[in-house]
């Protein structure tokens, strides 16, 4: 047997692919060494090896054999596996069928149940439509693809002029005021809009003629992916004629209980309102709407509530009418007083019996009362004076006040004039009284010498009355004590002006002063002296001798700076022992500066004599000038400053006039 042919595969048992191509080269080897054996060759040793050469490859061919064979073992149980997966898979198949033919008769069922459904509800749809006693429509883009008989006949046209196109009756709509509805109904019935429903009242015109009430419903929705509206018009003009005429006379009525001036209320025997006038409303506070069907004791307290209880079972039990006087509080704290008058009547129709409250509001006449005893004790007992003038300023009444400012107490300025009684600042005081007269106030100051007081000053306002007597209108006078405002005033200005232990001006004024002198200087054409001067040892003084007497010692320092310097110059103090002083040089500033600071000097070579002792303090002496140092207050009195600075450092008891070169150092 040809080894070749026995080791060739069975192509049935379709082995790997990989291993043909190795058998089929061992193979041919093996036939190869086969064949060199044969030659019956001598040479035993090349025998031998080609034995060895045969084993190795038969140990080879067979290892080969042994790979296929596995591999074939595998195949061989993955065939098995996959028939197992193809048997299982065509039963799930089976069973997958069977559900599917289950499902698609249930659907089958169910489209039938359906269309059943569909064509029930379509008839209905149509009965509906046709046999509603209401006009019905159905728009879609804008145009009528369906109507039923009522539209036509409402319409007052025919199916194939609706149908297509837009109802053209619907362009006649309009509100009841004549404002035209069209473009709002058309809006109601786009087909574009969100699904929903409206409702519109319209006046619609009827062919030939005429017009009628018609109340429009619209609803969208959607058919098949389409939108459509379905308009639903309804002839309501018997009901609105009947509205009309149910308003008008409740208009009318309501219009003659609101026209009532007194109060006006309705209640059921359980109190409850349900009726009130405008003037009912006003007299409590509040509006219809919160009052109507409610309550009436929220109105007033409790024992007012159980009184008006008692009443209104007594009208109830006997019948008879009942008036009474009552007062009650409004919501915002206001008293009210009302004549009220109550009765009962029976609701024909209903057979329930009613209470009808009528209050007059008489508050403004007790008020009216209260307050004249209110004025005349406001009159009689006001700290301020009051007058009451005729139109020509004669006074007609006053209060003690008054009378106690102008005479004493006595009754001796009635029926003089108001201007001979007080010293007015105007030139025509009757001039001011006619202006009063036709309706202006007036303010202004008067003053009085009496004996026994001495000067008074008063402010006094006029104003005109509000009521009149006869054809005249009367001034009201309104006279107030201002002596002890004006005193204070002054000391107050004193007190923001000078300094209050030498009685000088302080540093405010001075600067507000020297401010003044600069403008008129510049103006006039004279020069100013500005001096700042600090007192050298002053602090020993007020240390050793006390402080008391270092406040004299500044006293007395004030008192003979003013008295060398003259009346002519301005002078001030600063504060602790800082003067200052403005004088106007007339002529040769220089000379004036020396004179100035020579009579300072000589006259602080004096010591100054206290209380208990003397006292010697120098005199440091800071100069400048206007035009030439400065052309505002801050710069002059800071140029001075740095000359009094100038002149400390140069030894106590000296003088320096600011240069530019002081400023140089400084900086």
């Amino acid at each position: 047997m040809d080894l070749t042919a026995a080791l060739q595969p069975d192509v049935t048992q379709s082995p790997p692919s990989e291993l043909d191509g190795s058998s089929s080269e061992l193979c041919t080897r093996i036939d190869a060494l086969l064949a060199q054996c044969g030659e019956g060759s001598e040479d035993v040793e090349r025998r031998v090896g080609l034995v060895h050469e045969l084993a190795e490859t038969l140990l080879e061919t067979r290892a080969q054999l042994e790979a296929r064979d596995g591999a074939l073992a595998k195949m061989e149980a993955r065939s098995e596996s996959l028939v197992q997966a193809q048997a299982e898979a065509l039963v799930r198949s089976a069973e997958i069928i069977d559900e599917l033919e289950q499902t698609r008769q249930s659907l089958s069922d169910a489209r039938r149940d359906a269309e059943a459904a569909a064509s029930d509800t379509q008839r209905l749809a149509e009965t509906i439509f046709e046999r509603t006693h209401d006009a019905v429509l159905l728009i879609a883009e804008g145009a009528c693809i369906a109507c039923n008989d009522n539209a036509v006949q409402l319409l007052s046209t025919s199916r194939d002029k609706l149908l297509g196109e837009w109802p053209q009756v619907f362009e006649t709509a309009q509100y009841d005021d004549g404002e035209s509805a069209a473009g709002v109904l058309a809006a109601m019935c786009a087909d574009a809009n969100e699904e929903g429903s409206e409702a519109l009242d319209v006046l619609l015109l009827r062919q030939p003629g005429g017009v009628f009430w018609a109340e429009i419903h619209t609803s969208r929705f959607l058919i098949r992916g389409s939108r459509r509206v379905l308009v639903v018009v309804r002839d309501v003009t018997e009901q609105k004629v009947l509205e009309l005429e149910l308003r008008r006379n409740r208009d009318f009525l309501d219009n003659i209980i609101n026209a009532i001036p007194d109060q006006l209320v309705v209640k059921t025997p359980d109190r409850r309102i349900v009726v009130a006038n405008d003037a009912f409303c006003r007299a409590h506070r509040v509006t219809r709407e919160e009052v109507m069907a409610q309550p009436f004791a929220p109105l007033y307290d409790a024992a007012e509530v159980e009184h008006i209880d008692a009443i209104e079972q007594q009208i109830l039990d006997t019948g008879e009418c009942h008036v009474v006087e009552q007062e009650f509080v409004q919501t915002d704290g206001a008293r009210i007083i009302a004549a009220v008058k109550r009765s009962v009547f029976k609701d024909a129709t209903t057979g329930r019996r009613h209470i009808v409250a009528i209050g007059r509001d008489i508050t403004d006449d007790r008020n009216r009362e209260d307050r004249l005893r209110l004025l005349a004790s406001v009159f009689n007992g006001a700290s301020e004076g009051v007058a009451i003038l005729s139109a020509d300023g004669r006074i007609r009444e006053a209060n003690p006040a008054f009378l106690e400012m102008t005479t004493g107490g006595q009754n001796g300025a009635v029926g003089r004039r108001l201007g001979h009684v007080l010293n007015f600042g105007v030139a025509d005081f009757q001039s001011v009284v006619k202006q009063v007269v036709q309706g202006a106030c007036w303010s202004g100051k008067a003053s009085i010498w009496r004996l026994r007081t001495g000067s008074r000053s008063y402010w006094v306002s006029l104003s005109p009355s509000t009521e009149e007597e006869g054809s005249s209108t009367r001034i009201v006078a309104l006279v107030s004590d201002i002596t002890e405002l004006e005193d204070t005033q002054a000391k107050l200005r004193r007190q923001a002006l000078y300094d209050n232990l030498t009685g000088l001006p302080n540093r405010r004024f001075y600067r507000d002063r020297l401010q003044s002198l600069i403008v008129d200087a510049a103006q006039n054409d004279f020069s100013l002296l500005i001096g700042f001067l600090d007192l050298d040892d002053f602090k020993h003084v007020n240390d050793s001798m006390g402080h008391n007497e270092g406040d004299l010692l500044l006293q007395e320092v004030g008192k003979r700076i003013r008295r060398v310097m003259g009346a002519a110059a301005f002078v001030s103090r600063f504060g602790g022992d800082e003067f200052a002083f403005i004088l106007r040089a007339e002529g040769e500033v220089a000379a004036a500066a020396s004179k100035v600071w020579e009579g300072l000097l000589a006259a602080f070579r004096e010591p100054f004599q206290l209380k208990q002792s003397e006292a010697s303090v120098g005199l440091s002496i800071g100069v400048t000038r206007f035009p030439g140092d400065g052309s505002d207050a801050e710069t002059l009195m800071c140029n001075a400053d740095i000359a009094m600075y100038a002149a400390k450092s140069a030894g106590k008891n000296s003088i320096r006039v600011f240069d530019r070169n002081m400023q140089a150092n400084v900086d």
